[in-house]
């Protein structure tokens, strides 16, 4: 089951939230972009799609 959190309070903007996670995906993305690792990690692994 999907739920939508509401991100701005003119109700405007919402999440998705999926069926058992404590975040939505806005978040998660958010914390994904803060955290060196992962960066570092994602871009090794889809580099090839970076090239011109």
């Amino acid at each position: 089951m999907i739920t939508f959190d509401r991100i701005t309070e003119d109700g405007n903007l919402y999440a998705v939230r999926y069926e058992g996670k404590e975040d939505n995906v806005l978040n998660t993305l958010f914390e994904q972009w803060s955290d060196v690792l992962w960066l570092r990690t994602f871009f090794r692994k889809y580099s090839s799609d970076l090239e011109v």
